[in-house]
């Protein structure tokens, strides 16, 4: 889920549409997760579909602690490091699942 975000995966023109954003402003984190998670998700087979989901229920569910290893052990696209892991997260499963 993370290699989504890692800045050695974006191609040119997903760095260029969030490089200036802030990931802890929420209208850019939702323009960040619309522009970086959802075409991967809508891309994915139904079995990855259900496994993300549950990797996402996973984190959301487990100590802040587990949380910071996700984030803090790799370089991102956007501007700004995630302030509030858990609500980023959940902000991806609103956005990938509800909208």
């Amino acid at each position: 889920m993370a290699k989504i975000f890692y800045d050695n995966y974006l191609t040119d023109e997903n760095t260029k549409l969030i490089s200036q954003l802030d990931i802890n402003v929420m209208t850019e984190q939702r323009k960040i997760i619309k522009i970086l998670i959802r075409p991967e998700f809508q891309n994915m087979d139904q079995i990855n579909k259900q496994n993300f989901y549950k990797i996402l229920e996973i984190a959301l569910n487990s100590e802040k602690t587990k949380l910071n290893g996700i984030f803090d052990s790799m370089s991102f696209g956007y501007v700004g490091e995630v302030l509030d892991k858990r609500t980023l997260l959940k902000n991806i499963k609103l956005i990938i699942y509800d909208d």
